[in-house]
């Protein structure tokens, strides 16, 4: 078995280097490949319009300068020689639960993975800042590598995974969950660099989240572990029959 590890966090990020110690001896061979800096938030995108330059650190570590979902798509088009079996996103440092999945690079590269044909999970844990318990987080990722490496996903499908910033003797049980819900309070801040033109930052700060049982943000706020099966095809079919009755045509 071989798994490819990636994040968006960077290569010196804390929740990596755990999540690569206790890996690695599961596989015949583990490879990381990550961007050279944090990309949060790059969502899926990938890059078109500028070369990619990678870089060895050491054996079976690269980096490069493009997105998460590069550094699995290089790898799908054997930019390397290596192909895995499982590709493990993560540990993102904070949680990756509701509607942050869609802007999460974390998640995104897990979702390339899975275009790619490769079996694929995302890992976050519930922390920002402070003491983060990243090696609870890396024992999940034990348990499934372990159990996908006998019971693959069916098709289409990744694994959101979200653990509580707890001690592994803390955390409760392992719960199956849907996606969430939570609302922010936006913000746009507009100021004027040294010439007078105008940039801006956004400021975001939660305001609260759907207390939904079964749902990522429930139950890791109890203190499990939330994991979320994601399915690729968008398409909304409940609503395909509704829609054929507007009898559209054009012209």
């Amino acid at each position: 078995m071989n798994i490819l590890i990636t994040n968006d966090d960077g290569i010196h990020a804390r929740g990596l280097n755990v999540l690569y110690k206790k890996v690695k001896p599961m596989a015949e061979r583990t490879v990381i490949m990550v961007p050279d800096r944090e990309r949060s938030a790059a969502s899926q995108s990938i890059t078109l319009h500028s070369p990619i330059r990678m870089k060895k650190i050491k054996k079976d570590i690269f980096t490069i300068d493009g997105t998460p979902a590069d550094c699995v798509y290089l790898t799908a088009l054997k930019a390397i020689d290596f192909q895995p079996d499982i590709v493990i996103s993560g540990i993102n440092r904070g949680p990756n639960m509701g509607e942050d999945i869609v802007y999460s690079g974390t998640v995104a590269a897990a979702i390339e993975a899975t275009f790619a044909g490769f079996v694929s999970f995302a890992i976050s844990i519930d922390a920002i800042k402070g003491k983060i318990y990243f090696e609870s987080a890396a024992r999940i990722a034990q348990i499934l590598v372990s159990k996908m490496e006998h019971a693959p996903l069916p098709k289409g499908i990744v694994l959101n995974v979200n653990v509580p910033n707890l001690p592994q003797d803390k955390i409760k049980q392992i719960k199956i969950t849907s996606l969430g819900s939570r609302k922010y309070l936006d913000k746009l801040i507009k100021r004027k660099d040294p010439k007078g033109n105008p940039y801006f930052w956004f400021s975001g700060n939660e305001v609260k989240w759907e207390e939904k049982s079964e749902t990522d943000f429930y139950e890791v706020k109890k203190g499990n572990i939330s994991i979320t099966p994601l399915h690729l095809d968008l398409t909304a079919y409940d609503v395909i029959k509704k829609l054929k009755k507007w009898r559209l045509h054009y012209g």
